[in-house]
């Protein structure tokens, strides 16, 4: 996902362990979650507006040329 391996993500697991402690750790990663998916939804819904921009400001190839063309730009 990250460019992140197991032995990067076990190390950062041992880390959080020892920082959090076993009590606060499961609350912590189910914030983490929540936040990732939030971005996630925030992040498609983006994606999905600037589709449907692009797709209204596309004109057809024909009108293109004729425009071109009576424009003198050839």
């Amino acid at each position: 996902m990250f460019g992140v391996g197991f032995g990067e993500l076990l190390l950062i697991a041992i880390i959080a362990l020892v920082l959090l402690g076993p009590e606060r750790l499961p609350e912590f990663i189910k914030a983490v979650g929540k936040v990732y998916a939030e971005f996630r939804h925030a992040s498609a819904e983006l994606k999905k507006a600037v589709m449907e921009v692009e797709e209204k400001t596309k004109e057809p190839p024909e009108k293109t040329k004729e425009k071109t063309k009576t424009e003198g730009i050839v």
